[in-house]
């Protein structure tokens, strides 16, 4: 197929195609430059959607600068900032926050920026996430920010990264001191090795839902489950890379007690589902499109726990296949999530057990009712695809994907 015209592009960021020829452009524009370059174009000036979705590098600079001050002796509710004085040499603390010596910048991203610390009062390392300064400023923003690090702080799983306190600096910003998770994101492995052996990531997805259950069941919903936020913890005995060399018996067996590999990670965009408070403005989407949610895309402030069952679920395909089910320039992500079917994960890479497969699309399903209904529900699947036990989830067949086609297509199928 040829190349759309500009007039074509435009119509399908305004969602005003349908059918085929919806069907046609994003199968042409998902693999042409030259179509997501025009379309990133006709975006870039007038798009309403995430402009805050991209870390704020000069928001990360101010606020070094606020670090780079003069030390204090004494830690205060209002954890006071020091004055740094001098040019920062290589290897040295950037500031200090309080008692907490910074000492490396960790990362940056629309839920805050994340510095390595030292506690002088305990020796213990920690990790320190601030609210970006372009939030700070507003008070709803902080009171948001303070109320859900609170709740996440009352979580207590061994598969969630602790939180240890909350304050705010001298300025009003506030931010959380978390425990420092000696490791890699499940990112940085999947940068390096692609995919991963079907028991792995299954064994991996497994841990993630048991942590999010037992958020779920204190009433948060991450709404920002992706590889970066998941923390693959560091096990000396095995090596830098974890469980990379070790037999698949090292993984802790399915639903033990046993210590976790993995820890959940920046809780920042997290919901407190009993809280009425309108959380999400008009024109922003909280979370990352590729792994966002049908419903999380058209009604972020309704979002519940089985939009972060989805994402799981992108995650569990994402580790299996190498790809993303959606990929390209922001407004196609977007539609093909609301509109369009995963490929099948088994004709990307037909080594990929079936069972686990049904599994994957099952937790993937547009509509929440088809989904499971929980994060443990999930687990359990999971669990017994790894015990060699008959899973739950059934695959769709041809009638419950002609309905489903349908349901997306209501024109096209009264015609």
């Amino acid at each position: 197929m040829a190349c759309p015209s500009a007039q074509q592009l435009r119509r399908f960021l305004n969602d005003e195609l349908e059918g085929d020829e919806h069907s046609n452009l994003v199968s042409h524009a998902s693999g042409c430059a030259t179509c997501q370059l025009e379309m990133e174009e006709l975006t870039s000036g007038g798009t309403r959607v995430v402009a805050s979705l991209l870390a704020t590098e000069l928001g990360l600079r101010e606020l070094i600068g606020r670090l780079r001050e003069r030390p204090v002796d004494a830690w205060s509710a209002a954890a006071e900032s020091v004055r740094f004085a001098g040019p920062v040499s290589e290897g040295a603390p950037l500031g200090w926050l309080g008692a907490y010596q910074i000492e490396a910048e960790l990362g940056a991203g629309t839920t805050g920026q994340v510095f390595a610390a030292r506690d002088s009062r305990l020796g213990r390392r920690a990790a320190i996430q601030l609210l970006p300064p372009q939030s700070a400023s507003h008070a709803e923003a902080r009171s948001r920010f303070e109320r859900e690090a609170r709740a996440v702080a009352a979580l207590e799983d061994e598969r969630i990264v602790k939180v240890f306190e909350v304050g705010a600096t001298s300025d009003g910003a506030p931010f959380m001191v978390m425990e420092f998770v000696d490791g890699e994101s499940l990112d940085a492995k999947l940068g390096r090795e692609r995919t991963l052996p079907p028991r792995e990531a299954a064994s991996i997805t497994q841990q993630i839902a048991l942590g999010l259950s037992a958020a779920h069941r204190r009433g948060i919903v991450h709404r920002d489950i992706k590889p970066s936020n998941v923390l693959l913890v560091r096990d000396e005995g095995r090596g830098a890379r974890g469980e990379e060399d070790a037999p698949t018996s090292a993984w802790p067996s399915p639903l033990a007690p046993s210590p976790s590999p993995l820890k959940l990670a920046d809780f920042g965009l997290a919901r407190v589902l009993e809280s009425t408070e309108q959380l999400t403005q008009e024109g922003f989407i909280a979370g990352t499109p590729a792994y966002m949610s049908p419903e999380q895309i058209r009604r972020p402030q309704e979002a519940d726990a089985r939009s972060d069952v989805y994402s799981v679920g992108v995650l569990l395909y994402e580790m299996l296949t190498g790809e993303r089910p959606f990929r390209g320039v922001l407004r196609m992500v977007l539609s093909q999530a609301l509109h369009e079917e995963p490929v099948p994960l088994r004709r990307l890479n037909d080594r990929i057990p079936r069972d686990l497969e049904t599994i994957c699309l099952k937790a993937m399903s547009k509509e929440p009712t088809r989904r499971y209904a929980t994060a443990s529900e999930l687990a359990e699947d999971l669990s017994r695809w790894l015990t060699g036990q008959p899973v739950l989830a059934r695959p769709i067949g041809p009638f419950g994907r002609a309905w489903r086609w349908c349901r997306r297509n209501p024109k096209l199928a009264a015609l």
